[in-house]
């Protein structure tokens, strides 16, 4: 009897001992809610994402914060969704804290992806999504608002205060917010900031994302020599840290090959219009590149150097038009120095209808090299130079391409251009297009796009060649001088002045010719010429001005002229 009770006992406690475990294991185990799978943490009651259940999927996800009513989903596990094709978009909830490695790797299809706000800190491990630039990361305030860069995102917040009060709670209530950026080296990088020296807060350029650049590459042979090269560009919209290149361009070096130098460095440069911290904030950037020869003794370095306006810097103030036309002419000549040496100049204009005047000089540069010209492809581009403003669609339109050969002085037209866009950077995101409208052309680059990113990049990033209708010489309004004359200085000698009316063609030139009558019956003859594209007046040194007479010839940009004699005023 004894014998049979000790059986029955030992085989109720293992019975009682299996479905414990069963019970257990069911807590601690796999769940399937609304197609996905979790895993259940019967201790802390969290919950972690282990992907879609066994034939299911979804387009549009948005991962609960809270399932089996009481467990907070606070994981999404490595592997999670890795390979699922139909994924498009996908919500994170304040809850998920961690982003497991590999979660959403080689999802082809996925566009976006929403993190709403984690008050206690969230990683992304490493390679979590794609290490390219096909997924969009978009991140909340606490309102729930979205914001595709955390520079949008940060700047929410009406006051510095308020944002540095942000980034602080975030590091008080965890370490940082931060990202396994480097699988190799397991590089953990924040992506918000508090610096306690200064109270402030900022976010770090994650994800460091911008719209595509478009590219325009102008039918101009690349040793084609000119003297004058211009192009229309209407900015369509006013969105942040863009710019728009105007021209790419080499300064020949003919001179020092011709004399049996080694040139071992060309200079080239780049130039154009940027918005750049807000619409108002206006600015002309135009950055030179020394050059390079070798004499057969040594090597020696050109560095232009801006004359005009003064200062150094690459960028400085300069307004132009939203929606209407914007002129961009460049010219070069060649000037004598002092020492006799020769160096060529370089002149940048800007013509715009709505601004008086028309035409106003935006910058001179003494490049230093010797009887040069322009040269090289005069590419266009736009650019979005900050993530902050990547979700911005910007778009621009160009025409108006000509340039004038810098030998017999004939205007060559420029109907044809390639139109391209950037492919295969980490950093691009967003949809683009291009082509030709008639008598323009037309580039656009950001916002969302349907469908995959890499997918859309490989269809519509082809370059393609348009023609647009366009004058064979490009429109010149006249040189129209609206006063010249000249005044006696205390020394007697004279200073000459010049007035346009507003919409004439810009000053380029002014050659002064004088004839003074001498006490003895002789007189004397002479001129000079002044290269001034921001000419105002000239004081002609060393003569008489009460016994002179004076005739002027003024040159414009395009080297129309007008003479006439000037009195004294």
């Amino acid at each position: 009897m004894n014998s049979i009770i000790k059986v029955f006992l030992i085989a109720l406690m293992q019975f009682v001992l299996i479905n414990a475990h069963a019970v257990n294991f069911e807590k601690r185990g796999e769940v399937v809610i609304d197609d996905l799978r979790y895993e259940l943490n019967y201790n802390d009651y969290t919950a972690t994402v282990l992907g879609f259940a066994k034939g299911k999927s979804q387009q549009f996800l948005t991962i609960p914060s809270k399932v089996a009513v009481k467990y907070d989903v606070t994981k999404i596990d490595s592997y999670a969704f890795q390979d699922d094709s139909t994924l498009f978009h996908v919500t994170i909830p304040s809850t998920v804290t961690d982003v497991g490695v590999f979660s959403f790797r080689r999802c082809k299809n996925l566009n976006t992806v929403f993190f709403t706000h984690a008050p206690k800190g969230r990683i992304i491990r490493s390679e979590a999504f794609n290490n390219d630039h096909s997924v969009l990361l978009a991140f909340t305030d606490f309102s729930g608002r979205y914001y595709g860069t955390l520079y949008e995102f940060y700047r929410s917040f009406a006051t510095v205060e308020q944002r540095s009060k942000y980034a602080k709670e975030v590091i008080d209530n965890y370490k940082n917010h931060y990202i396994y950026h480097n699988s190799a080296s397991n590089e953990k990088r924040t992506y918000i900031k508090f610096d306690a020296s200064t109270n402030t807060g900022s976010v770090a350029e994650f994800p460091k994302q911008k719209a595509h650049n478009i590219y325009s590459y102008p039918k101009i042979a690349s040793n084609t020599k000119m003297d004058i090269y211009m192009i229309d560009i209407k900015p369509k919209t006013n969105a942040r840290y863009t710019f728009w290149n105007a021209n790419q361009m080499k300064m020949d070096m003919s001179y020092y090959k011709n004399k049996g130098y080694t040139v071992k460095k060309e200079m080239s440069s780049t130039s154009g219009l940027q918005y750049v911290s807000s619409y108002s904030d206006q600015k002309i950037y135009w950055s030179f590149g020394k050059a390079t020869y070798n004499d057969g003794k040594k090597d020696i370095t050109l560095t232009p150097t801006r004359i005009y306006p003064s200062g150094s810097s690459s960028t400085f103030d300069f307004s132009f038009t939203e929606d209407e036309w914007n002129t961009v002419l460049y010219r070069t000549w060649t000037e004598v120095k002092s020492d006799n040496s020769l160096t060529t100049k370089v002149g940048q204009w800007v013509r715009c209808y709505n601004q008086y005047p028309y035409w106003r000089v935006a910058a001179v540069y003494d490049t230093h090299v010797a009887e040069s010209s322009m040269t090289g492809s005069m590419a266009f581009w736009q650019e979005n130079f900050s993530p902050e403003t990547s979700d911005y669609e910007r778009e621009v339109h160009i025409k108006g391409m000509y340039y004038r050969n810098n030998s017999n002085k004939k205007w060559v037209s420029v109907p044809s251009t390639y139109l391209s866009t950037d492919t295969g950077f980490n950093d691009k995101k967003g949809g683009f297009s291009y082509g030709a409208n008639g008598n323009y052309f037309y580039g656009k680059a950001g916002n969302l796009i349907e469908g995959s990113q890499l997918e859309f990049e490989k269809k519509n990033a082809v370059q393609r060649l348009y023609t647009i209708s366009q004058d064979s010489k490009p429109y010149m309004e006249s040189l129209a001088i609206a006063k010249a004359y000249f005044t006696y200085n205390s020394d007697n000698t004279p200073t000459v002045y010049v007035h346009l009316y507003p919409y004439s063609t810009p000053i380029f030139r002014v050659v002064m010719k004088y004839r003074v009558e001498n006490s003895d019956g002789t007189q004397t003859f002479g001129s000079v010429s002044v290269y001034d594209p921001n000419f105002k007046s000239y004081n002609i040194p060393k003569i008489n001005g009460r016994k002179a007479k004076i005739s002027i010839t003024v040159y414009d940009v395009f080297d129309q002229t007008v003479s006439l004699d000037i009195g004294p005023y």
